[in-house]
């Protein structure tokens, strides 16, 4: 939603802009965080001494761009934040939804001194409306979920996260160890001390607006195929619980078929002329539609 109204901070330009003033090439056919990869690698080549610590450099490159980012417009981003839903899930790092909610919003999340790096817990509450950044926020640089290497690592600890137990099964080349879910009840409580976004995937309706989900998002895509794999073998019988839907809005969506037999919906919305607010306002009448048909199910 955010190019809607300010299309100077879209990936392709931030990488650009680090490309540029670190002298290095920039190609915009590669996947984003493998470009990363690529520019943090031709940086390094070109230093005498090589660190790891170019991550964070760049990492604060890029929040400095987006920590204090603000919208000209945002009755977009108000509009989307007033829906009656208690969770609101975001890959992007600024807080331009955080300040559609509350016009002074200027706070830390709830896990900004525990979780240094990844964002399995990483939540500001609002109210009684919780604001999850599950790819990092732009306060705490160190938590952008930027190239392969914090994305491996961070998958990592979403499948800890949902492995409650380890089932040993005997085949004839050896052992064979299956990740085997948490018990999670209907109000996405979990065994684990800390709840989790990930539990909302599980228990609560999901509608996904305005994310590509390209290939390279493997968190989320693992997500989806663990999601559907639970669902169809019925696992630790999770498909009682799993009531919820997992929702996508986009316009001719490739991997439409893909996402249908990962147990998700997919919603086309035709976007005319270029004409992308207009898009976002038909989606959220159709979430607006969804949830209040959904309530009256539920009170039947």
């Amino acid at each position: 939603m955010n190019l809607c109204y300010n299309k100077s901070n879209s990936w392709e330009n931030m990488l650009k802009g680090i490309a540029d003033k670190n002298d290095v090439e920039f190609c915009n056919c590669n996947p984003f965080p493998l470009e990363f990869e690529g520019l943090v690698n031709q940086i390094l080549a070109k230093r005498i001494d090589p660190s790891d610590k170019i991550y964070d450099e760049l990492k604060k490159k890029v929040a400095e761009q987006l920590v204090s980012q603000t919208l000209r417009k945002d009755d977009l981003h108000k509009m989307y934040v007033s829906l009656p839903v208690n969770h609101i899930l975001t890959t992007n790092y600024d807080y331009i939804l955080e300040r559609a909610y509350e016009n002074d919003f200027n706070r830390p999340s709830k896990t900004s001194g525990e979780e240094t790096k990844y964002s399995l817990h990483r939540k500001i509450e609002l109210d009684r409306k919780c604001f999850h950044h599950i790819h990092g926020e732009a306060k705490y640089p160190s938590t952008l979920c930027l190239g392969y290497e914090h994305y491996v690592g961070y998958l990592t600890k979403m499948r800890e996260y949902l492995r409650a137990e380890q089932k040993v099964s005997k085949r004839f080349d050896g052992n064979a160890v299956t990740l085997r879910p948490p018990k999670i009840n209907k109000d996405g409580k979990t065994e684990q001390e800390k709840p989790s976004w990930l539990n909302l995937f599980f228990t609560h309706d999901v509608y996904i607006v305005g994310l590509g989900l390209a290939p390279c998002e493997i968190d989320l895509w693992w997500l989806l195929t663990y999601r559907a794999y639970l669902y169809h073998t019925n696992d630790s019988g999770l498909r009682n619980i799993m009531k919820n839907r997992i929702v996508i809005y986009n316009s001719k969506y490739k991997y439409k078929n893909l996402l249908e037999n990962l147990h998700v919906k997919c919603k086309d919305v035709e976007v005319k002329d270029g004409d992308y607010l207009s898009a976002y306002e038909t989606i959220h009448q159709m979430i607006e539609k969804s949830i209040e048909k959904r309530g009256e199910q539920d009170e039947n």
